[in-house]
């Protein structure tokens, strides 16, 4: 668990990093000042005040001391429980009293932040390093009735590395305790366990696929979306998987969050504070750390003029195919649409904290903080009407103009997985999905129980949904 204490303290110092350069100069993607009114920045400055009185003066230990100082921390805590969960404040403050100068900071993020992040499994659950085999499953999952959609989305998360790597390695130990300590999820961790069984059976035994009965018995039985055997939708699985997931491994089980102080949400950083704060007080799992990116919406009255500010995690980012239809469409097109400010009127006036009113207002999302792995769903509309002539993938992915302070480092995916529908039915048709390996460099086709790597063409029916990973 190295990993968990080594990824706190470096989130923390991230955000404290971004206080000179994002909040107080304006973000890369975007060229305005955010600035608000004054009688509204004394009170919030007085709020971040708080909220950072004790890391002003602190000093932090040189990169390499950095690592024997969390090491020794590991020693000192009496096992993988105390550390995670009646020690999670603890923690907190070991990120917080490590922040120093502004330009310290900011050498420290470029190394830890800006990077690809490293590998989950250097050290196991007790911080001691291992060897670890990589896998690329190459089971097909057999039909178990109508199941082509959950056979597609299952192969696409069988095929991110550190997810996998993760089920292989460390769950076996922590199951139990994760059970026990998170007892308000509804699925009780029955579906993680469901999935380990899944990445159990296409690594292990003979046979060329598979059958997930057990898994999409689990699946009916915690969501009545999925009981029925006939095709749902892709991305709604997804999402539910990734959510229900992250919920029954978070390490922190069912703590509440701390008291921190209430920020006011026209006061960009102490809102950004505020919620960083109280999630990584109470959320870390192997989603979070690889998966679930953070993005931001500022919304602007029309009639106060106030900035308004939210933040937000995220699992899958979701690009409107809508006014591509019959046309080329790249998968910058969509981050490019992401930034054009979006008009709230009529029935969808905003609600203004300021003007106590529905008011007529902007709103616009930035991407704060990016994933190790980037899910994109590609929306077309009711029953998949939209469609466009071309699509671009982007195998290489670059989006760093799209994401806010990120310092001048090159942000680049590659693609490793898609979820493609063919048919003119959303309901209908049939899911497949293709996924690479990247030390061979090699794309297949996952055919529910059919694999193979002959004349595979990731570019056919509707690309549903993407899988990146961070280069």
């Amino acid at each position: 668990m190295l990993y968990l204490l080594y990824f706190l303290l470096s989130i923390q110092v991230y955000f404290a990093g971004c206080n000179n350069q994002f909040f107080k100069n304006g973000c890369c993607c975007c060229t305005k000042k955010h600035d608000v009114k004054s009688n509204s920045d004394k009170k919030a400055n007085n709020e971040v005040g708080e909220l950072q009185t004790e890391v002003k003066d602190k000093k932090l230990p040189s990169k390499g001391n950095m690592h024997s100082l969390l090491k020794n921390n590991i020693k000192n805590l009496e096992n993988i429980k105390q550390r995670t969960s009646s020690n999670a404040g603890n923690l907190l403050n070991i990120g917080q009293k490590a922040l120093t100068t502004n330009a310290d900071v900011k050498s420290i993020n470029q190394n830890i932040i800006t990077q690809p992040s490293q590998n989950v499994n250097t050290f196991n659950h007790q911080g001691a390093p291992v060897e670890r085999k990589s896998y690329f499953p190459l089971k097909g999952l057999d039909n178990v009735g109508s199941t082509c959609y959950m056979n597609a989305v299952l192969q696409c998360l069988l095929h991110i590395m550190d997810l996998i790597d993760y089920f292989i390695y460390e769950y076996p130990k922590d199951k139990n305790m994760l059970k026990s300590r998170n007892k308000l999820a509804d699925s009780q961790g029955e579906i993680s366990k469901a999935f380990y069984e899944v990445v159990e059976g296409v690594t292990k035994g003979n046979g060329k696929s598979y059958a997930p009965k057990n898994f999409k018995k689990t699946l009916a039985k915690y969501n009545s979306q999925f009981t029925a055997f006939e095709t749902n939708d892709a991305k709604d699985l997804m999402q539910y998987l990734l959510q229900t997931m992250h919920a029954e491994l978070n390490y922190f089980g069912d703590q509440k969050a701390p008291n921190f102080p209430q920020s006011n949400q026209c006061n960009r950083e102490a809102t950004f504070w505020g919620f960083m704060n109280t999630y990584n007080a109470t959320d870390f799992s192997i989603m979070t750390k690889h998966i679930l990116g953070t993005y931001e919406t500022e919304t602007i009255c029309h009639k106060c003029k106030y900035h308004i500010y939210n933040y937000q995690k995220f699992e899958i980012l979701s690009i409107p195919m809508f006014k591509y239809s019959n046309r080329k469409f790249n998968i910058l097109n969509g981050f490019e649409d992401m930034l054009i400010p979006q008009q709230l009127s009529g029935k969808n006036k905003f609600y203004c904290n300021i003007c106590k009113n529905l008011e007529d207002a902007e709103t616009t999302n930035k991407i704060i903080q990016p994933s190790k792995y980037l899910i994109i769903n590609i929306d077309y509309g009711i029953n998949k009407a939209y469609k466009p002539s071309q699509f671009d993938f982007n195998e290489n992915l670059d989006i760093t103009k799209y994401v806010c302070h990120n310092f001048g480092v090159p942000i680049i995916y590659r693609l490793i997985g898609v979820c493609t529908h063919l048919g003119s039915s959303g309901q209908g048709g049939h899911y497949i999905a293709f996924c690479k390996n990247t030390q061979t460099n090699k794309w297949y086709e996952f055919n529910d129980s059919k694999v193979t790597d002959k004349n595979v063409n990731i570019n056919q029916g509707s690309p549903y949904l993407l899988i990146y990973e961070r280069i």
